[in-house]
């Protein structure tokens, strides 16, 4: 009985019914960028394949107390829980993963141990004055060449809540966690927490070359999950950009709502940074007065760049889609007619050679009528 009540629920309107049976999504064209459009199941489904835990453990615990110091080491758990965080948001914009490094997580591991001795978050640190110059040395390469986060309860919550949104005053103008985030060329990364200072290696020299251009966030299939109002809209395009011919316009399709952004006027943030943070040449812009939830699909156009970029996005919640199958149907329709109109099987009322919910409907009516 679980599973006929449960399609029971989905044929209480005709308007539910069609809204579940007729679902479809389209994949809009993109100009000018070169990532891979995921779908949703696409997503939903590396999400499940690639588990992480929030919480942080240790295989050798940290001592940044007092000398002499240990920069300890995370668990296994951790930092495949760190790597496929990271992963997750590489994925949904549409480039290639990245693997964990012995090295870069001692690096960070180390860096992260400095910071927390000094109590600072610094990407350089000064030498803590009873910290030997061989630790002290690793400690700052791994702060210099990382990510660094503070006050987060691990490199997960680090790379999901704040490297990943770059949303506050002192990072939004360049959105440079997120660009090492996803920088393309990267391949691989190491972690590091002591206390509640947080790193990811980031420099990573075993890049090679990428065709991977116009890397955005929001990526063109974006969970509502993973971005907030707060959070600014970026684009790198691999290239140094002029500022001052850039005009982005970004246009709700629900309501052909505007905003746009340049150098001269915008309807909400806008910066263009060509620093190297990953790629260069990004463009970042945060709308005023906008909320995002699933459904919601907007396009993207700029121009002042060498050649037109325009893609769109489609916000998307990460709840798998309901599914009913031909005989749910049959089974729960026939329930129905035996349980109120005391007949044994539903017929093809409406002559479209099938079986479904609009027989109900037309029979329904007769029942009603006689």
């Amino acid at each position: 009985m679980k599973k006929i009540f449960k399609s029971f629920a989905i044929f209480m309107t005709s308007a539910a019914l069609v809204s579940s049976s007729f679902a479809f999504t389209t994949e809009a064209a993109s100009t000018g960028i070169n990532v891979q459009s995921r779908t949703k199941a696409e997503i939903i489904d590396y999400i499940d394949t690639h588990p992480f835990d929030t919480s942080a453990s240790y295989d050798e615990q940290p001592n940044y107390k007092t000398a002499p110091y240990s920069a300890g080491k995370l668990s296994d758990s951790t930092l495949q829980s760190a790597l496929n965080a990271l992963n997750i948001v590489r994925y949904i914009a549409g480039i290639d993963e990245v693997s964990l490094s012995d090295n870069y997580n001692d690096l960070a591991q180390t860096g992260a141990l400095v910071d927390a001795v000094n109590g600072q978050l610094s990407h350089m640190p000064s030498k803590p004055a009873d910290m030997s110059d061989e630790l002290y040395n690793k400690g700052y390469e791994g702060a210099s060449s990382s990510n660094l986060g503070w006050g987060y309860y691990s490199p997960i919550d680090a790379v999901l809540y704040g490297w990943i949104r770059d949303e506050d005053s002192y990072n939004i103008d360049r959105v440079g966690h997120r660009r090492w985030c996803l920088n393309p060329s990267m391949k691989q990364t190491g972690f590091g927490m002591v206390s509640d200072f947080t790193a990811m290696y980031a420099f990573d020299n075993t890049f090679g070359y990428t065709e991977n251009y116009g890397v955005c966030w929001p990526a063109q299939t974006m969970p509502v999950e993973f971005f907030d109002k707060k959070d600014p809209w970026s684009i790198s395009m691999g290239n140094s950009v002029n500022a001052s011919a850039v005009k982005v316009t970004l246009t709700r399709k629900k309501d052909s709502q505007k905003w746009v952004f340049s150098n001269s006027s915008a309807d909400g943030y806008f910066n263009v940074n060509n620093e190297y943070y990953g790629q260069q040449g990004c463009i970042i812009f945060r709308p005023d007065n906008i909320t995002y939830a699933a459904g919601d699909s907007f396009d993207v156009t700029i121009e002042g760049l060498s050649s037109p970029v325009s893609y769109t996005v489609d916000f998307i919640d990460l709840k798998p889609e309901e599914s009913i199958s031909s005989s749910d149907i049959k089974e729960t329709v026939n329930f129905l007619i035996k349980k109120s109109f005391d007949a044994d099987k539903i017929k093809d009322m409406n002559k479209d050679n099938k079986i479904n919910v609009f027989d109900l409907l037309i029979l329904k009516k007769r029942f009603l009528k006689s």
